[in-house]
């Protein structure tokens, strides 16, 4: 398809006039939004082994989070 261009302008003009195939899914987006949910979670879920309790709560915190992330994902 790039040889039956003859310049950079029909390119821009194809790209622009598809441009709705070029942008995200909303649906995409919410699942990126999800996704980082976790990610972050991921991240300050900190295994201290001085505190029991604590790890403990963090653990059902986490898992908590992670389950009602899961019931989200179910939508798409």
């Amino acid at each position: 398809m790039v040889g039956m261009l003859s310049n950079g302008n029909e390119a821009t003009d194809m790209l622009e006039s598809d441009l709705i195939l070029l942008s995200p899914h909303k649906k995409s987006l919410d699942f990126s939004n999800l996704t980082d949910e976790i990610l972050e979670a991921c991240y300050s879920y900190d295994l201290d082994p001085e505190s029991l309790e604590i790890w403990e709560r963090e653990k059902k915190e986490f898992r908590d989070l992670v389950q009602r992330i899961y019931l989200r994902l179910k939508n798409f």
